[in-house]
């Protein structure tokens, strides 16, 4: 592109970013329409999936969200009716789950075959990967939040039962089945290679967060987190065996007493909050603990990390992949580096102030635009493709926040 100058000689128009990126949006708003996507109404693949359907309003695309699961609270509900690009399809059937195992449903797996029949998209985004077997008439990209297989190995240092083998072997057919399997860390999607590959069609892309109620307000002696104590996998135990020795109160979000049967200790349970009590207990708290065995990206710690928490995490590679230098870690096993850290961040209030910035600049970075973009990038890819090349060879990219 060029425009002429006073002497007849051809000048280049520079172009700031800004201006390529609204090209580009442009480009891309009509090219993909609709978007038949999987969720769930019960963890953090519901914040994925509202974070995502709001990015992708700018670029015109409809998405049918078929949740499995329990019905939509109330502020689920809320939540999906302000986004004008959202139609939600309930399916109401809790999974069910034996020997350890999530059971796919043959009647869910109908409804969803008819929901792409009714809804006739343009891409089928599978956040579920063990649908991936089922029988798609249109491009297939499976996203991959948490493995079942590593998370037990994790939490229980052991490879899974035997009889989760014929598990395994469906879930790796449903996967090389997909168009482009993505990962929400490198770390997950190694672990997905080595339970169920061999494929490398993949990519990387990490969650964000652009809630702007998370954010600091004044901080109080106070030490956060969330999740329930008969969770092994987030390791809530581990703060319940060393409260009782801090000097400040550990609050939990995520069990009350009358529902949980483990003695709770010296943790204070909040039970359930609601998205804006969490937000307020993020901002007031100082330390957000998280020492996670597994835990592939986590929605909570971004939550912790905007509302200027310092971060003490489980020492596992997603987590380090993810927060670099911008958090302390511990061995999920070793209570007493976990007691010395979070006294020493009490006892040296510079350092729990250096910690807890550096974590809100890095939770900062992961940009809800770049998240938005490479999306649409990735679906126009899959679409593309269509349905008979399956998956080929990709490198995995690197993390381009890594320090």
């Amino acid at each position: 592109m060029s425009k002429k100058s006073l002497n007849n000689e051809t000048e280049p128009i520079t172009l700031n970013f800004r201006v390529l990126d609204l090209i580009l949006d442009t480009l891309f708003m009509d090219t993909l329409n609709t978007i038949l996507m999987t969720t769930d109404t019960q963890n953090g693949t519901w914040a994925y999936s509202m974070e995502l359907c709001s990015v992708l309003e700018k670029y015109n695309t409809q998405l049918h969200l078929a949740t499995i699961g329990e019905p939509l609270s109330d502020s689920q509900q809320k939540e999906a009716s302000e986004l004008s690009n959202v139609e939600i399809h309930e399916n109401n059937v809790s999974i069910e789950r034996a020997d350890g195992l999530w059971k796919v449903s043959m009647e869910t797996g109908k409804w969803l075959l008819q929901l792409e029949e009714t809804t006739q998209p343009d891409i089928v985004h599978l956040n579920h990967y063990k649908y991936g077997k089922l029988s798609w008439q249109n491009p297939l990209l499976i996203v991959v939040h948490t493995g079942i297989h590593s998370q037990w190995e994790s939490v229980n240092g052991e490879p899974a039962p035997d009889g989760w083998n014929d598990d395994q072997q469906r879930i790796k057919e449903g996967v090389q089945r997909a168009e482009m399997v993505v990962g929400v860390s490198n770390a997950i999607m190694d672990d997905l290679r080595k339970y169920h590959g061999p494929f490398t069609k993949t990519e990387v892309i990490y969650n964000v967060r652009s809630s702007p109620h998370l954010y600091p307000k004044k901080k109080m002696p106070v030490i956060f987190s969330m999740g329930r104590l008969s969770d092994e996998t987030n390791n809530i135990s581990a703060l319940n065996r060393i409260a009782d020795s801090l000097f400040w109160p550990v609050f939990v979000a995520g069990d009350s007493p009358s529902d949980n049967h483990i003695e709770a200790g010296h943790l204070r349970l909040l039970g359930d909050l609601s998205p804006s009590m969490a937000a307020e207990c993020f901002a007031r708290a100082s330390i957000f603990v998280m020492l996670a065995r597994h835990e592939p990206f986590g929605f909570s710690i971004v939550d912790a990390a905007l509302s200027e928490c310092a971060l003490i995490l489980g020492d596992i590679p997603s987590l380090r992949e993810i927060w670099g230098d911008a958090a302390l870690y511990v061995d999920p096993d070793n209570l007493q580096e976990l007691q010395n850290h979070i006294q020493e961040l009490i006892q040296n209030p510079s350092d729990l102030k250096s910690i807890a910035r550096k974590a809100r600049e890095r939770a900062l970075q992961y940009s809800p635009d770049d998240f938005g973009r490479n999306y649409i990038e990735l679906y126009q890819k899959v679409q593309g493709s269509g349905r008979d090349q399956g998956n080929s060879p990709r490198q995995t990219k690197t993390n381009p926040l890594s320090v």
